[in-house]
């Protein structure tokens, strides 16, 4: 089956993108299956086991109390404290703060 290379970007101006490689029988198919996973995500909402398990590890009352992600090119500074959450609750909080779902700008199959 095919291999393509793709690249996802946030429509929010923030900067922000998703890129990597993805087996499917054709670009059609790849296409559908990227859009389908950017629409689940922009759909998804954190269950609230997490999201409590992740305000009792942080002393908060809300997920929404905690640091977001900073634009692409700010300054380090600015991502310092979202970067202070353990990897797996990033992942989960942009998820679940992501509002509509990425463009796919660039898709093409990659040849050996």
């Amino acid at each position: 089956m095919p291999i393509f290379s793709f690249r996802l970007e946030a429509k929010d101006g923030s900067g922000h993108f998703r890129q990597g490689r993805i087996e499917a029988p054709d670009e059609t198919a790849a296409r559908v299956i990227l859009q389908k996973r950017e629409f689940d995500r922009a759909v998804y909402q954190m269950p609230d086991e997490l999201a409590a398990e992740i305000c009792e590890a942080y002393g908060v009352k809300s997920v929404d109390d905690l640091p977001s992600r900073a634009p692409i090119g700010a300054p380090q500074e600015d991502s310092a404290d979202f970067r202070t959450l353990e990897v797996r609750y990033r992942a989960n909080l942009n998820i679940h703060r992501q509002a509509e779902p990425y463009e796919l700008t660039d898709l093409e199959e990659v040849k050996d």
